[in-house]
């Protein structure tokens, strides 16, 4: 009896050790970071204004450490090999800002939220919907931006659908087209300030 448990213990701790094994990602994970764009040639030559960047919205979804590939309608999945270095919203907010700086070299970027005495003349929120990998073979950017006046009023909205194509799943490609699709963003929100100041 006692060389049965005995053996049956030592069984059980071998798959113990094997299931272990087997559930353990293979290798150390890879991190990644968005970056900014060179869009100093697109620079516009405006009026001074003082400009507010925020909020900023990025779905739960999206704002986890593995990066998530849209699988389906319905359907997300998170890499476990394969991460943001930071959380997605912090270096998506400050990727965003370091292009609009560099398309609107004139402008003062204020910190929201801000303080009364250090009002803007603009708010620009934008609110991310859809951001990533589509297993259909291509990168995404679905966002809405809204643009108050210094009194709170609106002035205008956009509804931003970009895409760019990316046949296979590789995350250093797919990490760079988000970056160039962010920066296309920047473009199209700057614009609109060349028609309304």
């Amino acid at each position: 009896m006692r060389i049965i448990l005995k053996n049956l213990a030592i069984n059980l701790i071998a798959i113990s050790l094997l299931v272990a094994c087997v559930n353990k990602p293979t290798g150390s994970p890879n991190y990644y970071l968005l970056s900014s764009e060179n869009l100093s040639s697109h620079a516009l030559d405006l009026k001074v204004f003082k400009l507010a960047l925020g909020p900023v919205d990025v779905p739960a979804h999206l704002d986890r450490e593995g990066i998530a590939t849209h699988d389906g309608q319905n359907q997300l999945s998170y890499s476990d090999n394969h991460r943001w270095a930071e959380p997605l919203k912090n270096n998506l907010i400050k990727m965003l800002n370091a292009n609009l700086t560099q398309l609107l070299p004139n402008q003062q970027l204020i910190d929201f939220p801000y303080r009364q005495s250090n009002r803007p003349d603009y708010q620009l929120s934008v609110s991310i919907e859809k951001f990533g990998y589509i297993n259909d073979g291509s990168v995404v950017l679905i966002a809405r931006s809204v643009l108050l006046d210094a009194k709170g009023r609106q002035i205008d909205s956009n509804y931003i659908d970009l895409s760019q194509q990316q046949p296979e799943k590789d995350h250093v490609a797919i990490v760079r087209l988000m970056s160039k699709l962010l920066g296309e963003m920047a473009t199209v929100l700057a614009n609109k300030f060349s028609e309304i100041v």
